[in-house]
């Protein structure tokens, strides 16, 4: 049974290893490759190719199968280059695979460890991706706000009928003004154009029309490539008229009713997604979901930036999703650091840091995990010294901050936290042993 096949669109290696000059055929070349790059990604279960409930004979028939493909006498007297240690890799990695899954004990910690894995991925998704939510959600807000005020407004009721004349004992009646006419559907959607793209444009001919005062006679217009039958005026091409200098107080009124309009909408279509993500928040809670209630709460408070009662919730729940966050971190994290994976256990310290930015303890496993990993020693050293801030007294990471002193080439630096971690460390046997071979390795120049 072989592995199975490589899911990921980009090359995990460099092609440029294919043309190593090695007695591999360029097929088990790009096979080797390819697995050797999805090494550290892909599960137990998915490097033998069996499903997660796969039985124990099935499991072992997978590994008998794929085992010799790269065992190391596989390519005995073959010259390899740096095919070599990959392969050593690849085969020791199938061994630990088979063992792990065929191991009662192992196989359930193993997967209460994939589960907690997925766990931390499902969490962090849903907090990392509250900034598209939340532009997601303004934009359903705004959409509902437009749509309500380009609807028309109700019709207004008709005025009372105007008295023909003025009865006995009663005042003269008031001339009436001249009636403006009404703005009609299409003009009215023509200035809602406007004032939510921008500026107020000139307005419509039409609209220049309809508030014309009364009695004026719009002059005829004439095509511009069609001569006047009465020939060209005799005093030459008559001087243009002034431009209007800018919307009538009509359109300006409409204009500024729609605004209005537009602002009552949106308010209201907020208070609407404020009341749904806040009940989405709670019901979250209640389930001990703290990463989907923060997200809700911070798309609740996105929408309300003046309410301080929601602005405090918002926070007080995100704490506590950085800290459900922070402890599921760390159990993965003590399974990766148990089973040596240094460069996974280090990230995963990290983010138990991230939630717990003033325990000391996470602080100095990720920086006792990033040494062993070799990855990132400057950075140890930052997250040595943190921990020491937080735990002054502890013998321990004095002791790692010593040695990522050591490695990145402090060694005064390193003897000073030597000496400290042995002062502290008085009844400590162990940790004076582990002071006394740090000194040792020091003084001769051996790796830490």
């Amino acid at each position: 049974m072989q592995a199975p096949a490589p899911q990921r669109t980009a090359p995990t290696y460099d092609p440029a290893d294919l043309a190593e000059q090695v007695e591999l055929s360029p097929e088990k070349r790009l096979r080797i490759l390819e697995l050797y790059g999805r090494l550290e990604t892909v599960s137990h279960y998915e490097l033998l190719g069996v499903p997660e409930g796969a039985e124990k004979k099935q499991i072992k028939a997978a590994y008998y199968a794929l085992a010799p493909e790269f065992h190391p006498d596989t390519y005995f007297r073959k010259q390899l280059g740096t095919y070599k240690p990959k392969i050593e890799a690849l085969f020791n990695r199938i061994t630990v695979a088979h063992d792990v899954l065929t191991t009662k004990d192992k196989r359930a910690e193993y997967d209460a460890y994939l589960i907690q894995s997925r766990v931390n991925q499902q969490m962090s998704a849903l907090i990392e991706g509250a900034p598209a939510d939340l532009a997601r959600v303004a934009s359903v807000v705004d959409a509902t706000a437009r749509i309500v005020a380009s609807e028309p407004p109700p019709p207004m009721p008709p005025p009372p009928a105007a008295s023909p004349g003025a009865g006995p004992g009663q005042p003269p009646a008031k001339k009436s003004s001249p009636n403006v006419p009404a703005i009609s559907e299409k003009e009215r959607r023509e200035l809602l154009a406007r004032k939510l793209g921008g500026a107020l444009r000139r307005p419509s001919s039409m609209t220049m029309q309809a508030v014309r005062p009364p009695g004026q006679v719009s002059p005829p217009q004439i095509p511009p490539d069609r001569p006047s039958e009465s020939g060209p005026s005799p005093a030459g091409p008559s001087p243009a008229g002034p431009s209007p200098a800018g919307p009538s107080p009509e359109s300006a009124r409409a204009a500024e009713v729609l605004k209005t309009r537009y602002d009552s909408a949106r308010a209201e279509a907020a208070r609407v997604q404020i009341e749904r993500y806040v009940s989405l928040g709670r019901g979250a809670l209640e389930r001990k979901d703290f990463a989907s209630a923060a997200n809700a709460y911070r798309i609740a408070a996105s929408l309300a930036p003046d309410d301080e009662t929601l602005q405090k919730s918002c926070t007080d729940i995100q704490r506590l999703a950085a800290a459900a966050l922070a402890e599921g971190y760390l159990k993965q994290a003590q399974y990766e650091e148990n089973h040596e994976r240094w460069e996974d256990a280090a990230l995963s310290y990290v983010k138990v840091c991230a939630g717990r930015p003033d325990d000391a303890s996470p602080h100095e496993r990720a920086a006792f995990t990033m040494l062993k990993a070799g990855s990132n020693t400057r950075r140890a050293v930052e997250f040595a010294r943190r921990a020491v801030e937080l735990a002054p007294e502890n013998a321990e990471v004095r002791l790692t901050l010593a040695r990522a002193y050591a490695i990145v080439g402090l060694e005064r630096s390193a003897n000073g936290e030597l000496t400290r971690a042995a002062e502290l460390a008085k009844a400590d046997p162990k940790i004076r042993e582990l002071i006394s071979q740090t000194r040792d390795q020091i003084r001769q120049g051996k790796p830490i």
